[in-house]
């Protein structure tokens, strides 16, 4: 196919990174393909003079936040609609929406596309492509730590079958895939705080996470540091502005030996800056974070550590990246927001003896990212070849999706809602509606049913068209039940308009 895409993921520097991974292997299925990145503007660095990207449009945040903080409604209407306007002036073949909250949806209905698509949560079990309205959004698993499908492969099949090559989304593609340091992120200058590293001599250590579940403590930081410091190894400390107390903290708890190993560059560069900090070190040592997927897609090893969030889906994205796994279940909505008891426990000692002498890291999983040539998609193995137990719970469901190719783009473990619970409840409902014939009209019980259900879902739902619908596919519900939705909801606007005729004519 050639045209142009439009991707667009407007928020969180890692998801950013993983999607020019995809977009990295769907080029070099569709050469031929232009395509553009909407993301935002404090991500606009890292995609901008890609390879593999053509035009960026960052979304003015500090522009609309400053008409904003200074009540300046012309102003910010005018800078909105300048953004809007610009992004509207290229036609494309296809957008695709790849973010998973509510300003994805929006912005798309903006985009100027012969297609739009997104992906579906559907039957609780997969992801599909489609093509309407509501289905640009994309809808959050409710059991991520079952996820057994890394988010780059699931890009890259939707977005390969979106753009008519559905073969080379399951097909092998080499032995080194998707290990190949192709050019992904653009052209990267070592930054002024990095001055004093010797590329390939330093372990880049990237300590700090937006999210608590993803934290080692720093206190462990500082007695892995001190270890592999009195080995004889320099570090690089890199973080955000807002990270620099938290780097001050781990400094101060050195030895002034230790310290003196120490380059610390946190908050002095920018997130391509970063990058390059990452993309020549020897090893990066981090968690589930940005600098984790800076330096997967420079091809640097990685160490990470894992508490909260599932290694599978959202691990390192290549060849010889390493796994410290504190939690072999984690909870099904992952509680990202809560401080990890396995991170806790899993020791500086531990994480040094892997460093310095590949010993094993006491109880927790250690595994190897991995590639499976068959499926065309990423996998973790441990050492003696066995793959990653989410990848054994779900390896059935994903052979039927590897068979069903018109069903293919990702696959997630759901189970069914419960009966009784208001995702349940109103599921119910809409399959009621589902099973009529084209035409059906709803009576006045089944409008108070489907009311009483959507209340029941939740308050930000009612009397809001699109957010109901967008909560119906974040709960779980499947989208083959929305045009039963919207029917139900035409009916009820006639219902209404109706009844203030008759009140007006009296």
């Amino acid at each position: 196919m050639s045209g142009s895409l439009l991707v667009i993921l407007p928020h969180n520097p890692g998801d950013v990174v993983m999607a020019l991974q995809a977009i990295r292997r769907a080029k070099a299925a569709l050469p031929d393909v232009a395509v553009d990145y909407l993301v935002s503007e404090e991500c606009r660095g890292l995609v901008e003079g890609s390879p593999l990207i053509r035009r960026v449009f960052p979304i003015p945040k500090r522009a609309l936040r400053a008409h904003w903080d200074s009540g300046d409604d012309t102003g910010l209407l005018k800078a909105l609609e300048a953004f809007l306007e610009d992004l509207r002036a290229t036609r494309y073949a296809l957008s695709a929406n790849l973010y998973q909250e509510r300003a994805g949806g929006l912005l798309q209905g903006f985009v100027n596309a012969d297609r739009k698509i997104g992906l579906e949560f559907r039957d609780g079990e997969n992801f599909r492509v489609g093509s309407r309205y509501l289905e640009h959004l994309f809808a959050i698993p409710a059991d991520r730590a079952g996820n057994p499908w890394h988010v780059v492969d699931i890009y890259a099949r939707a977005l390969l079958r979106a753009l008519g090559d559905p073969g080379s989304a399951s097909a092998p593609q080499g032995p080194d895939h998707p290990a190949q340091v192709t050019a992904l992120l653009p052209p990267l200058s070592r930054p002024d705080a990095a001055r004093g590293l010797t590329p390939g001599a330093y372990l880049a250590v990237h300590p700090g996470s937006a999210w608590a579940g993803k934290r080692w403590p720093e206190a462990h930081w500082s007695g892995l540091i001190e270890r592999c410091a009195s080995a004889g190894l320099p570090f690089a400390l890199t973080g955000s502005p807002e990270e620099k107390p938290l780097a001050a903290r781990i400094l101060a708890s050195l030895s002034p030996a230790a310290r003196n190993a120490v380059t610390d560059c946190c908050g002095a560069t920018t997130l391509i800056g970063s990058a390059w900090i990452h993309a020549h070190a020897r090893l990066t040592i981090t968690g589930d974070t940005v600098a984790m997927h800076l330096a997967a897609a420079s091809g640097t090893p990685t160490l990470c550590l894992f508490g909260a969030s599932n290694p599978v889906e959202t691990g390192p994205y290549g060849r010889g990246h390493v796994i410290i796994e504190t939690d072999p279940r984690p909870r099904p909505d992952l509680a990202l927001a809560e401080a990890h008891p396995g991170l806790t426990h899993l020791l500086p000692r531990e994480v040094a003896a892997w460093i310095l002498a590949g010993e094993l890291p006491g109880n927790n999983g250690l595994w190897e990212t991995g590639w499976d040539s068959e499926r065309g998609m990423q996998i973790l193995r441990d050492r003696r070849r066995s793959p990653h137990p989410t990848w054994q719970r779900g390896r059935g469901l994903a052979r039927v999706l590897h068979r069903c190719a018109d069903r293919e783009a990702g696959l997630f473990v759901h189970p069914a809602p419960d009966p009784g619970s208001p995702r349940g409840r109103l599921l119910r409902v809409l399959s009621e509606a589902g099973t009529q014939a084209p035409g059906w009209r709803p009576p006045a019980d089944y409008l108070a049913r489907l009311e009483a259900a959507e209340k029941d879902l939740g308050e930000e739902t009612r009397n809001q068209l699109v957010w109901e619908a967008y909560r119906i596919a974040v709960n779980g519900l499947s989208l083959r039940y929305l045009g039963a939705h919207l029917a139900a909801r035409k009916a009820r606007l006639e219902q209404a308009l109706g009844e203030e005729a008759l009140a007006q004519g009296d």
